[in-house]
Parts: C-alpha cells; structure tokens; sequence
C-alpha cells in the first residue's frame, strides 16, 4: 500500500464518523450559540481558574492538542 492509499483510507474511516460525533458532540447547537460553555469546558474551568492570571482564560491562546471536533477548545475562546 503506498502512502496515499493509507491517507485515503484513514480519510475516508474519519468521514465515515463525522456525522455521529457531529451528533454525539451536539454541534449545531454549538454553531447556533457559539457562546455556549459545555459542562466539560465548564469543570475544566472551575479546575484550571486558580492557575490562571485573572482566573480566566481571557487574552490567552489556546491549542487543540485533541483529535476531535474541538468544540472544547473553541468554547471557552468565546
């Protein structure tokens, strides 16, 4: 198998998922009101707060190092 058959196939398993973590994710509510804090952002927060200058993560960038979606990290950016 060359390397664009292994790209390919792994391109096509993840497409062959989007529609269920789209679901799973509650992505277009998320897209409907992008300010939204899920509860995993949300416990993180509360978690992570006293470490942060200010307590927030206001002015901070912010990495997605997770191989989904990224609604999590998107999340507290709003």
């Amino acid at each position: 198998m060359t390397a664009d058959n292994f790209i390919n196939a792994n391109r096509a398993s993840w497409d062959e998922r989007v529609e269920s973590h789209l679901i799973a994710y509650g992505a277009d509510a998320f897209a409907d009101e992008p300010g939204a804090v899920s509860t995993i952002v949300r416990d993180d927060a509360n978690a992570i707060s006293p470490c942060l200058l200010g307590g927030t993560v206001d002015g901070l960038k912010l990495v997605h190092l997770q191989r989904h979606i990224g609604t999590d990290t998107l999340s507290p950016a709003h």
